[in-house]
């Protein structure tokens, strides 16, 4: 595989300037260039209990959320970390908590059945990072710049649903908090 100027495969048009600095994977054939297959884009949504972590923002160590997600899609998916480009919809301080982190990740291959990625992805992280959601996200989609809303709250605020057990597995002492 070879990169080659968007420009040579497509002519700039004069709206579009940037077409002339993107490049784009192509495959080099005997008459030209064509481009590849474009990577699939999947969305995750996670919960995580942020106790044991520095943080969401990769570093190997103190262990982040996103370097333990990333070694999960590694041994799931078989890629390099280059190769899985995860992004998460912000970074979060060290002990931080999440009920819906959204980020996404590549792949140059298609899942059939998303539940058996679902399911590797939570078989494969610790109890304390769980993947709610697995879902196809469009090519426009971006985890943090098509982000809507950032709520940051305590704890005792986000105790929802299937989360309330996660975390409550970790922090027994929490039962009598007030959930607003």
């Amino acid at each position: 595989m070879s990169y080659a100027a968007a420009a040579l495969v497509v002519p700039p048009s004069p709206v579009s300037f940037l077409s002339l600095n993107s490049f784009a994977p192509v495959e080099e054939l005997e008459h030209g260039v064509k481009p590849i297959q474009q990577d699939y884009k999947w969305r995750l949504v996670l919960a995580y209990d942020g106790t044991h972590y520095a943080g969401w923002q990769y570093q190997q160590s103190p262990p982040t959320v996103q370097c333990t997600v990333e070694k999960a899609l590694m041994k799931s998916t078989k890629l390099e970390r280059k190769d899985l480009r995860l992004v998460g919809a912000s970074r979060t301080d060290t002990g931080v908590h999440a009920w819906g982190q959204v980020a996404h990740f590549f792949t140059p291959f298609n899942y059939e059945h998303l539940e058996e990625i679902h399911a590797a992805l939570n078989g494969l992280l610790p109890t304390d990072i769980r993947v709610r959601e697995i879902s196809p996200a469009s090519a426009e989609f971006h985890a943090r710049f098509s982000a809507k809303t950032l709520s940051c709250k305590k704890l005792q605020n986000i105790l929802l649903g299937s989360m309330t057990s996660l975390l409550l597995q970790m922090h027994p002492t929490m039962i009598g908090c007030r959930i607003l």
